[in-house]
């Protein structure tokens, strides 16, 4: 540090004091500088009395760029002097005399005033280029106000170390980032690298070197402040973990000198350099894997990455892929690329896909578009490359084509034995077997040439082998040679036809219909002893069909339906023997034999039972109570499937009803009804019905209407025995008629009449006459003699009081006295009473008759209550009188004398009128004499 020199006096003019104040020490030769100090001219003071007799004071100090802010001069802070700046003390020495003296700091910022004893105020200025500093008092001052000090010395003192610190007013910053899209600016969400140390090195305005360091805040920043003008460079150091540095110059300009360096960096005053960035890099990867499309690796396949930077550089990674497929690049900066992988030898092309950073497949095993940011790991970049495959079946040929067909069973477990030879050369021997359905497949496989032979299953004959889609040709030994296959290929349809055994039959009921949906199943096993189990189900007729098995012996079951009784099983074509209703074993097969007639039966069950006519109406059926037609039966209940079951039946021309095809169950019979009869009503009852059996059902009766009523003669009396009948037809149509005998009373009960329309007709009595009919209560009309029609019966109508009337004939005349002879009674001739007349003869029924009366007393006579007949009538000529004449009637008839008629042929009810005998009197009577007393008329009854 220079020294500050002694000042010398020097006399100037009259009373001033020139001093001469020489620095020395840190100036070359040459460099001193020399300060003049005026005091005033118009000072009292003089030489001798300007200056103390104990020698001058010494007042100094220093002016300082104070980065640290404390007033001390630390260089380890990058605190640096300030030379050329202006001081100024003044003030008035001892004696009185004013002071002014002016100068500026050394190049090591001191100053150092040489002044007589007295009181100074020592001021520095405020330098450009640097904002107010702590003031730092020396020996024997204080701070007067800013950048001033109050000194007072003595005669010989010193007041050294009045410092000015000045703060610098420049700066630089900026930060160290994770610059994740690689473009080089700080995007919102790029964090910050924190503790990494930056270094600020170069030469300040007064030529003072600078070597600074800092280290970056959490959020990555830095600031270098207090710094003076200058030309500056700021480094970093490379951060852990990244890739690389891109340094971004700020707002003070200045050139990137390598990824961690900015140069040249023109700071001025009262500046803040900002923005001078440091960009890491980390490192991006891409990884994924190359595999087959079983899912396999695939090793040593080449991998190319290329692309380029959000600045346009240009980057290119290859690997390739390891023993499981996998390959990775690690490092690469941010960036948008392409991953390309060639295909492999043998292989074809598959799909591409995409991993985590996106991409789009863009060719032939080709991602591209993938944009990476710094540190991200990209995964999933997978490049499927196909293997080819054989694929085909072995099959029972049923129809012998060589083509499977959807119905064709495969046979499993056949062994296929692929061999040949791959592109790359080396030898393939591959064997797999047929799985359940008969298909298989052999896959894995490199482009190639090769043959596939398959070994002949036991029990079957050999068919028709079938060369698929990569072609080949079929040899004798079940084999197909010359496939060429291409990379990644799948050839199809490599088939081998089998000659297969055949077992079909049918599940029918008792009726012959098919029953559908039932399984059968068929086990046993074959000629290599191996076991068979075969499943099927009936179709839609009933038929079911198992093809598809090899040589051996079988047993066929068949299943059941829910409620059906098990029927016989019989036997087809290949034999075997029933074992129960559902099985039928020892059905021993040849390979491809072909066996039908395998039946098993399925019995429904049925409800019979009978509607009959109830005659005695007591509710049981009596031999010869006869069944009734066309009534209705109805059944209900639930069948063992749960089902609800309701069937309505009629009864046959026996009255018997059945119920068929039922499955068991629990039901309930019901006759509803006939439309001719009466029941009582809901007769029937419950009934269970094992499954397949015929069941006997509940009974019903029903009873028929009546018609009723008496036949009787005019007096009222009843005419048994007669036979009165009931015809017509009934509501059904059909012809009806019914009878019944009258008895001793007179009265009938036609009974057992269907409902319907009806005529009633009695028997006419023999010998007797038509007397009125009279309808009953089911209405009519009479229609001709003993007959009432148009009758309508309900059913079971009880319909009473038809009545039919018969009435006799009668035989009647008058005897009287012929006065005048002329055979004719006149009005004056009088009547004979008490004569006796006597009928006899014959009646229709070959009775013999005789009836005898007398005249009433007008001479007249009545023989009623006849049969028609053949009848003589005779009377006895009474006393006094000689016979006279005797006349026919209206029956007519013979006079055979004059007191007999004979030959009266009476019909049945007739009244014969006019049988008269005429008497004449043996004396002379006056004509106008009344005829004696008790001569009148008289009827026998």
């Amino acid at each position: 540090m220079p020294s500050v020199g002694l000042l010398r006096p020097a006399v100037v003019g009259p009373c001033v004091l020139g001093v001469m104040l020489l620095v020395l020490g840190g100036a070359a030769p040459g460099d001193a500088t020399t300060d003049v100090m005026t005091r005033g001219a118009s000072s009292p003071c003089t030489p001798a009395t300007a200056t103390d007799p104990g020698g001058e004071a010494l007042v100094g100090g220093m002016v300082l760029a104070d980065r640290g802010g404390d007033g001390a001069l630390d260089p380890a802070e990058g605190d640096t002097p300030i030379g050329g700046a202006p001081v100024v003390l003044t003030g008035t020495s001892a004696c009185g005399c004013p002071i002014d003296e002016r100068t500026s700091t050394g190049p090591d910022g001191r100053y150092a005033f040489n002044v007589p004893a007295g009181t100074y105020r020592v001021v520095a200025p405020q330098p450009p280029g640097f904002d107010d500093g702590p003031d730092v008092p020396g020996s024997g001052s204080t701070v007067d106000g800013n950048d001033a000090f109050l000194v007072e010395v003595a005669a010989g003192g010193t007041s050294d170390g009045n410092s000015f610190a000045e703060l610098p007013s420049s700066g630089l910053g900026g930060s160290v980032f994770d610059d994740a899209d690689g473009d080089g600016a700080r995007a919102g969400t790029e964090p910050g690298i924190a503790d990494l140390q930056v270094t600020l090195t170069g030469t300040d305005e007064a030529g003072n070197p600078v070597s600074l360091t800092t280290t970056t805040a959490g959020d990555g920043a830095y600031l270098f402040p207090r710094l003076r003008s200058g030309e500056y460079d700021l480094t970093t150091e490379q951060p852990s973990g990244f890739l690389g540095v891109t340094a971004v110059p700020g707002t003070s300009g200045g050139s990137p000198a390598g990824p961690t360096a900015i140069t040249g960096i023109p700071l001025g005053r009262d500046t803040t350099g900002t923005g001078y960035d440091f960009a890491a890099a980390r490192p991006a990867g891409l990884a994924g894997a190359v595999l087959d499309d079983a899912g396999g690796g695939v090793a040593d396949v080449p991998v190319t990455v290329s692309g380029r930077t959000p600045g346009g550089t240009a980057v290119e990674r290859a690997t390739s892929t390891a023993a499981d497929g996998s390959w990775a690049v690690p490092d690469l900066p941010a960036g948008t690329y392409t991953v390309q992988v060639p295909l492999p030898p043998g292989f074809g092309d598959g799909p591409a896909t995409p991993g985590s950073a996106g991409g789009t497949p863009s060719g032939p095993n080709s991602i591209s578009g993938i944009r990476l940011d710094g540190g991200e790991q990209a995964d999933g970049y997978v490049f499927t490359v196909a293997r080819a495959a054989i694929t085909g079946n072995v099959f029972v040929d049923v129809d012998g084509d060589g083509s499977r067909d959807p119905a064709e069973p495969g046979l499993a477990g056949v062994v296929m034995t692929l061999s040949g030879t791959d592109v790359v050369g080396r030898p393939v021997d591959r064997e797999t077997s047929t799985g359940p359905d008969g298909a298989y497949r052999l896959d894995g496989l490199l482009a190639g040439d090769y043959s596939i032979a398959q070994a002949q299953p036991a029990g079957y004959g050999d068919g028709v082998d079938s060369p698929g889609s990569a072609g080949g040709t079929p040899t004798a030994a079940d084999t197909i040679e010359g496939i060429t296959l291409t990379g990644g290929s799948v050839a199809t349809g490599y088939d081998f036809g089998e000659s297969g055994a055949e077992l079909t039959g049918l599940v029918a009921d008792q009726d012959g219909g098919g029953l559908p949906g039932l399984a059968v199943t068929v086990t046993g096993t074959d000629v290599a002893g191996s076991p068979v189990h075969h499943a099927t189900s009936t179709g839609p007729d009933g038929t079911w069909t198992v093809i598809g098995l090899p040589a051996g012996s079988y047993t066929v079951s068949a299943d059941r339906p829910p409620g059906h009784g098990g029927g016989p099983a019989t036997p087809g074509t290949a034999g075997g023997e029933p074992v129960d209703a559902n099985t039928i074993s020892g059905v021993d097969l040849g390979p491809g034999e072909r066996a039908t007639g395998y039946r098993f039966v399925r019995t429904l069950a049925s409800i019979a039972g009978s509607v009959y006519l109830d005659r005695d109406r007591d509710g049981v059926k009596d031999p010869g109570e006869a069944g009734v037609e066309a009534a209705t039966v109805q059944l209900t209940g639930t069948d063992v499937t749960g089902a609800d079951v309701d069937r309505t039946v009629m009864t046959d021309a026996s009255g018997t009803y059945r119920v068929d095809r039922l499955l068991a169950g629990e039901y309930r019979i019901t006759e509803v009804g006939t439309d001719e009869f009466a029941g009582a009503p809901d007769q029937g009852g419950e009934v269970t019905v094992p499954a397949g059996e015929s069941v006997r059902g509940p009974d019903a009766a029903v009873h028929g209407a009546t018609l009723s009523g008496r036949v009787v003669d005019e007096a009222g009396a009843g005419v048994p025995g007669l036979t009165v009948t009931a015809s017509g037809s009934s509501v059904r149509g059909r012809a009806v008629e019914g009878s019944a005998t009258t008895t001793l009373d007179g009265s009938f009960v036609v009974s057992d009449l269907p409902a319907g329309r009806y005529t009633l007709t009695a028997e006419q009595p023999p010998g007797h006459g038509d007397g009125p009919d009279e309808p009953g209560a089911a209405g009519g009309a009479t229609s001709g003699p003993n007959s009432i029609s148009g009758i309508v019966l309900a059913p079971g109508q009880d319909a009473d009081g038809y009545r039919f009337t018969t009435t006799f004939a009668s035989i009647g005349g008058s005897v009287f006295s012929d006065l005048n002879g002329d055979g004719t009674r006149g009005g004056n001739e009088p009547a004979i009473a008490d004569v006796v007349v006597t009928i006899t003869g014959t009646d229709v029924t070959g009775a013999a008759v005789e009836r005898r009366v007398t005249t009433d007393p007008d001479g007249g006579y009545l023989v009623d209550r006849l049969l028609a007949g053949t009848y003589t009538v005779t009377e006895t000529p009474p006393p006094g009188y000689i016979g006279g004449a005797a006349r026919p009637g209206t029956a007519g008839g013979v006079a055979a004398g004059p007191d007999t008629i004979t030959d009266v042929e009476l019909p049945g009810g007739a009244d014969a009128r006019g049988y008269e005998f005429h008497e004449r009197c043996a004396c002379p009577v006056a004509a106008s004499a009344a005829p004696p007393p008790g001569t009148g008329p008289v009827s026998a009854r």
